[in-house]
């Protein structure tokens, strides 16, 4: 997505007499605005997908550890 923004810069850049020449600078800033957008919000979602997976890797680590630490003091204390 980022390299999408970049793009439009690139094509504007390269072709910056005919953009100017016909107007068109406020057309190629929506455009490169829409694609920046774009990519911030695949950022953010990417983020929050990351943030709830961790919380799912803690939670089932902290669920095995106390499943272990049960089953090993419930062992202790049935004795041999």
């Amino acid at each position: 997505m980022e390299s999408s923004a970049l793009a439009v810069v690139q094509e504007v850049l390269g072709a910056a007499r005919v953009v100017k020449a016909f107007g068109q600078e406020d057309r190629e800033e929506a455009r490169f605005m829409d694609r920046s957008n774009q990519g911030m919000a695949g950022r953010v979602r990417l983020a929050f997908i990351e943030g709830k997976f961790s919380l799912l890797v803690t939670t089932i680590t902290a669920l095995g550890t106390g499943t272990v630490l049960y089953i090993g003091v419930h062992d202790i204390q049935a004795g041999p």
